[in-house]
């Protein structure tokens, strides 16, 4: 991988800041880019506690089913990033979820309208085997891409496990080209 990088020269600093970001990755990109992401929601699923793989079952333990919702944002037609959230329902402070069917709950406005304490547990480098676990049904093409995991805290409790993956080369020849535009316009 330090060969790789040594490619990307400077551009490296780029994911450490989207990985290593107490903020919102995704308005990064945007500013980054400087047009909105356009988010698809791939799949969103509840799934029972003994079928979960064993990151969300390390960070949740074994509770109540989870609510796993898997989306891809775009940037002009080309996804950019995945991202997998697993939300503890039950674990969200009371009359949050009042009268919403889990099927409609938009996760992202839910975690942006908490009070939430981010931590993150990993920042780096996945291989699409390991990664997949994470993103089925999404078909990954790259073979390692950079990843960004956290987990989000409401009233002391984790809510939100949050799996982030980012398309290196995506974003390089697109910030790439934004760079060029301003230098020379």
């Amino acid at each position: 991988m330090e060969k790789e990088w040594s490619m990307w020269g400077n551009e490296r600093y780029l994911f450490d800041l989207l990985m290593h970001s107490e903020g919102s990755s995704i308005k990064m990109l945007e500013i980054i880019l400087q047009e909105q992401l356009s988010e698809e929601v791939v799949e969103q699923v509840l799934i029972p506690s003994k079928s979960l793989h064993k990151k969300p079952r390390a960070v949740f333990g074994q509770t109540s089913p989870l609510l796993r919702r898997v989306s891809s944002y775009r940037y002009r037609e080309e996804t950019i990033l995945h991202k997998a959230i697993y939300a503890h329902l039950e674990a969200l402070p009371e009359g949050t979820l009042d009268g919403m069917n889990y099927e409609e709950l938009q996760l992202e406005k839910l975690i942006d309208s908490l009070e939430t304490k981010r931590e993150i547990l990993y920042a780096g480098y996945e291989n699409n085997r390991s990664a997949d676990v994470c993103f089925h049904p999404v078909k990954l093409k790259a073979d390692l891409f950079p990843v960004k995991e956290y987990q989000l805290t409401c009233n002391g409790s984790v809510c939100f496990l949050v799996h982030e993956l980012f398309d290196a080369e995506l974003i390089l020849r697109h910030s790439r080209r934004k760079l060029r535009k301003e230098i020379f316009m």
